[in-house]
């Protein structure tokens, strides 16, 4: 297991959480050679707020570099995490390659859209250390949604996309009502 010291102020956690290492694997290349670099396969599951607090570490500087937006994280997550590094005694986030594939699931975040909060979403999430991509589905201010999100963690050029969030709802007269809309 891995311990997550959740003092975030953005995502508004305090505590420890605990990530569970299912299975993994470590492979060693350049055994022969000066310099050798590691390849680690990982399973593991989560809570939803654990995991981004772990990410959010300024060790990372993934979250830490470009903060999310939304508060109160919860769910779970299921997790596939290939891991590339050198094996020095100190590196920098830029000697990493990181390949995660998650599965998550009862995702609810607040303030994600004009206050509003997500609730029971069901998302599959592919983050490396040059983007992020996240599409699935949720009850977004209480309006069944399909939403596909993308932040690119690469500066770039002043008119360079760095986020993108696309929503799309599902509103009916019986769900705009639940909403506070009156139809």
């Amino acid at each position: 297991y891995q311990i997550a010291t959740l003092k975030n102020a953005a995502l508004a956690t305090t505590g420890t959480g605990r990530i569970t290492i299912n299975s993994g694997t470590m492979v060693i290349n350049g055994l022969d050679q000066k310099d050798q670099t590691s390849v680690i396969n990982a399973s593991m599951h989560g809570k939803v707020q654990d995991i981004l607090s772990l990410l959010s570490e300024p060790r990372m500087h993934l979250l830490s570099r470009h903060p999310l937006s939304f508060s109160h994280p919860s769910g779970s997550a299921d997790i596939s995490l290939m891991l590339g590094l050198p094996l020095e005694s100190h590196i920098t986030a830029d000697q990493l390659v990181v390949d995660a594939r998650a599965a998550l699931s009862h995702v609810h975040l607040e303030n994600v859209v004009l206050h509003h909060s997500v609730n029971d979403g069901q998302f599959k999430l592919q983050a490396t250390t040059k983007k992020l991509s996240l599409s699935g589905h949720a009850l977004a201010g209480e309006q069944p949604s399909d939403v596909s999100y993308m932040m690119n963690f690469v500066p770039g050029s002043p008119t360079d996309i760095a986020e993108t969030l696309h929503l799309n709802a599902h509103i009916t007269p019986d769900s705009a009502l639940a909403a506070g809309v009156v139809t």
